[in-house]
């Protein structure tokens, strides 16, 4: 299994207030904390930024692309990363709840300890992610490619894998419950026992004692 890649952040990266910032140009190598922003991001390149206790959910985002940037204890809830990058970041206990990341190209990101329900990954190409005691209830990983991705105590319940091929992930440690999957996809997906009879189950094969 390839190893995720880190955040790069500069050493002494400047601490910044929403007031300081200049939204004409792209975000570089800044530290916020303890704010809630209050003007929408567009058409931006957020490199090398840390933000922590930060609150989105009042603005929009549209057409940013997220590299080596970290997260932590923020509220991104509805937030739209659909079409762009997302390389080299970190979020640690945020809440991302139905955030968009369709068509997206997602590298090398943790993702630790964040309500990620009815987050929607479909149509998207994800090469090294990391995931660590989420909740992942009702999200959709549609026509998604899946390289590299490690799952740690992942809360799946409901989540649709459809379209996507599941081969060499190991899903052992997660709740993987009323999942909806297609039977060619689950090929080489590396499960439990008990999680073995619920998906035998749940493509309608009877077993016979």
């Amino acid at each position: 299994m390839k190893r995720r890649t880190e955040a790069k952040l500069e050493k002494n990266i400047k601490e910044s207030s929403i007031n300081d910032v200049d939204y004409g140009n792209n975000l570089i190598d800044i530290f916020i904390h303890d704010e809630k922003l209050n003007h929408d991001l567009e058409e931006l390149e957020i490199n090398g930024c840390y933000f922590k206790n930060v609150d989105f959910s009042n603005i929009i985002v549209r057409n940013c692309d997220f590299i080596d940037c970290i997260f932590e204890n923020c509220n991104l809830m509805g937030i739209d990363f659909s079409s762009k990058s997302i390389h080299r970041v970190c979020f640690k206990n945020c809440n991302l709840g139905s955030t968009n990341y369709i068509m997206s190209s997602v590298k090398d990101v943790l993702i630790d300890d964040c309500k990620c329900d009815y987050i929607n990954f479909s149509d998207s190409k994800i090469d090294v992610l990391e995931v660590k005691n989420g909740l992942f209830r009702e999200a959709r990983f549609v026509s998604t490619t899946l390289k590299n991705v490690t799952f740690n105590g992942v809360n799946f319940r409901g989540c649709e894998f459809l379209n996507t091929s599941l081969k060499n992930i190991d899903f052992s440690s997660c709740d993987i419950s009323d999942v909806r999957v297609d039977a060619n996809d689950i090929k080489g997906m590396i499960v439990n026992e008990s999680q073995a009879l619920m998906l035998v189950n749940l493509l309608g094969i009877i077993i016979k004692e």
